[in-house]
């Protein structure tokens, strides 16, 4: 444990200071002129260093701790098709874009083998390889509902890298994935520092994408490593807020853009993003542990559903003024209440009563 520790503080540490040091000048160099540049852009510098770091980690680490072994193209094949995601967000518009997402998806979900380490081998292989493209497809096209500021697409991101990395510190996923993770935790973490109180740079959409993409490219690699449903719940603050844009957006308060309806944006609309990233990071870390959970949970399907809606209901409560220390009795009759509530109001909604 000790080793792995080591080996993922280093690549977060050198990707961190790696990514202050080569964007603080751009940074600089935009507040002072207001002028944009496309060697502005965020993605370049992230995609050089996480490229870099992979690639040594690939040559330098071990790699037997996988149940299934990394190939050389399962190492390279994202690095290629990140760099093409991003190109196309730069060329197409969104249906064209979308095409290409889904394309580079499904290549990296059949690249992956899916073997003795599967959990859910009731499931047919190409039933699985299907379900596996739909999800992250809509991972990473969807994740554009979380760009309203740097914020709230780098702090939910950020707690699926710290949940690899705990994975791979423990033993259960395999170090190179953590390492990764590590080199993408370390260079959003400097980008968000550069960008925390006023934003100098947004992160454009393809951005986002193309980060998502290689996060989901690790978390496609531990598919054949026991491990791949807690993995799956380190995305669950996206899948939540999901959830919610679209019941909103139908159903609820019906704003026109979908992520508008999001808890996360409506919170930003209200607090400083200091309250809005510390409530972030306790939704993210509570996430992570009921994850953990996962790993000595023999039933696959169960603890994965309690804990998205936990994480819905906590995700509506981001944001709302602390009241003091609360016995685990009174958090208990407030979830009930709000419940309750949820269920009432779409009740009423499908319902609706003629009043006089």
């Amino acid at each position: 444990m000790s080793y792995s520790l080591l080996v993922v503080f280093i690549f977060v540490i050198l990707a961190f200071m790696a990514m202050y040091m080569m964007y603080l000048p751009r940074c600089n160099e935009y507040s002072n002129s207001l002028s944009f540049k496309m060697n502005m852009l965020a993605f370049p510098y992230i995609y050089f260093i996480y490229a870099l770091g992979a690639a040594g980690a690939y040559f330098s680490l071990a790699n037997n701790d996988f149940v299934e072994d990394l190939t050389l193209h399962r190492f390279l094949l994202p690095l290629l098709l990140s760099a093409i995601i991003y190109g196309a967000s730069l060329i197409f518009y969104t249906f064209s874009f979308s095409i290409v997402v889904i394309a580079c998806i499904a290549a990296t979900v059949w690249i992956q083998p899916i073997g003795v380490g599967n959990v859910f081998p009731d499931i047919p292989v190409w039933a699985f390889r299907l379900l596996l493209v739909v999800l992250f497809s809509v991972y990473c096209l969807g994740i554009k509902i979380l760009n309203m500021l740097p914020h709230t697409f780098i702090v939910p991101q950020s707690i699926v890298c710290v949940g690899l990395i705990f994975l791979g510190i423990i033993g259960a996923a395999p170090l190179y994935t953590s390492a990764c993770a590590g080199l993408l935790l370390g260079t959003m973490c400097a980008y968000m520092i550069m960008n925390y109180y006023s934003v100098k740079i947004d992160l454009d959409d393809g951005a986002c994408v193309g980060i998502t993409y290689l996060i989901s490219s690790l978390l496609l690699m531990n598919v054949g490593e026991f491990n791949f449903v807690s993995c799956i719940m380190f995305t669950l603050v996206f899948w939540a807020e999901l959830t919610v844009a679209v019941f909103n957006k139908f159903i609820g308060e019906r704003r026109q853009n979908l992520a508008e309806n999001t808890n996360y944006y409506l919170a930003a609309e209200k607090y400083n993003v200091t309250v809005l990233t510390t409530g972030m990071i306790k939704i993210g870390l509570v996430v992570c542990l009921l994850a953990l959970f996962q790993l000595f949970s023999v039933n696959m399907y169960s603890l994965i559903i309690v804990s998205g809606i936990i994480t819905i209901w906590l995700n509506g409560s981001i944001g709302k003024p602390f009241r003091g220390l609360r016995s685990i009795k009174d958090i208990n009759k407030e979830f009930v209440s709000d419940l309750k509530k949820n269920i009432e109001d779409t009740k009423n909604i499908f319902n609706p009563k003629d009043k006089q």
